[in-house]
């Protein structure tokens, strides 16, 4: 660890979602090279950072009374620890952080901007014009994909972004071969948060013309309920969220990462699986196109069309060789791109410059 070099992470969501495993692993990843502390919201968050030595400030919970008081509480300890542990550089990790760039701009610390989401029309009007003044008080803004980075550089210069993607910070160990659709069932799995934009909507009408398939559905989100009202007499399992997902990417035969374009800037799941060796059924959006070198590494239909969905799965189910194909070329693309090794080179660049 270098002492003398400190780096203030932020992230004030107050969900756990693919944002907050992202901090996290930046945080495990940074601390091997610079002292670290990270103020979160989110109290799932904060006891996994708590449990890996991570030292945390953590905004109280009943503070957070509507956004106004997320971000004035927030504030308060953001500038509390400017002057007190007096990073060099200040990391906003995702959007909503990025409001907060006055801050550690006043304090004339170095900041970096993390960039989740897509800079699309779904941003809009008053919060269109705050994305954009905060990230041009920013020194270096890291986008998770290529498309976040295009639409960045209409008004923030190529020198001031990098392109790094998620990755996963360790690499599970896979068996040579599987065998897929054991007892004549395709094991299919949906893991993200259960809101419409995932398209888990999409995914409940497509098993409704599927057969000789199960799906297990793996997180949690504003459309529980909903969706399992949906699902109520189909071969489905809700199993809530699970930290770990291991056990589930293991005993799948395919994923299915059905997710709409709007708010995607990458979606993690998708090398998540590849990782474990497991065949990914991807929508054609553009970020989950890149995931997949191009759709060369999983199969691919047309998002928000449930009956082209349907129909994949259903030719993955009668094509094993095609599973098998992709299971191969997953592996091979989880271990040249999303692993610790591939993105800590770029990491230690961006934080070393900026530091200097």
């Amino acid at each position: 660890m270098h002492s003398n070099n400190k780096i203030l992470l932020v992230s004030i969501n107050n969900f756990f979602g693919g944002g907050e495993v992202h901090f996290i692993k930046l945080a495990k990843l940074l601390t091997q090279f610079y002292e670290i502390r990270a103020l979160v919201v989110d109290p799932r968050t904060a006891q996994i950072l708590r449990e890996a030595n991570i030292d945390i400030i953590q905004v109280s919970p009943h503070a957070l009374k509507g956004v106004f008081g997320k971000y004035f509480h927030t504030g308060i300890q953001l500038t509390l620890q400017c002057m007190k542990f007096l990073p060099q550089i200040v990391q906003l990790n995702g959007q909503g952080e990025c409001y907060l760039s006055i801050i550690p701009k006043v304090f004339r610390c170095r900041i970096v901007s993390t960039r989740h989401l897509p800079f699309n029309e779904h941003i809009q009007g008053i919060r269109r014009f705050l994305v954009r003044f905060n990230l041009s008080l920013t020194d270096m803004v890291i986008c998770v994909s290529t498309l976040i980075q295009k639409q960045l550089n209409t008004f923030i210069p190529q020198n001031r972004l990098v392109m790094i993607p998620n990755w996963m910070n360790f690499i599970p160990s896979v068996p040579p071969d599987k065998a897929f659709g054991k007892d004549g069932i395709l094991k299919i799995l949906f893991v993200g948060r259960l809101e419409k934009i995932k398209g888990i909507f999409d995914l409940i009408e497509a098993m409704k013309c599927v057969t000789g398939a199960s799906l297990e559905v793996v997180g949690d989100g504003s459309c529980m309920q909903q969706a399992r009202q949906a699902a109520a007499g189909l071969p489905i399992t809700f199993h809530g969220f699970q930290a770990d997902c291991t056990t589930y990417y293991q005993r799948a035969d395919l994923l299915v990462f059905p997710s709409h374009p709007d708010l995607e800037g990458q979606g993690q799941v998708p090398f998540e699986a590849m990782a474990f060796g497991l065949p990914c059924l991807v929508s054609d959006i553009e970020v989950a196109l890149e995931t997949c070198d191009n759709g060369a590494c999983a199969e691919v239909y047309s998002h928000g069309d449930h009956k082209q969905l349907a129909e994949k799965i259903m030719f993955l189910k009668d094509t094993p060789d095609r599973l098998v194909l992709l299971r191969k070329r997953g592996l091979d693309r989880f271990r040249s791109t999303y692993t610790t090794r591939a993105v800590a080179t770029q990491y230690r660049q961006v934080f070393d410059q900026l530091i200097r």
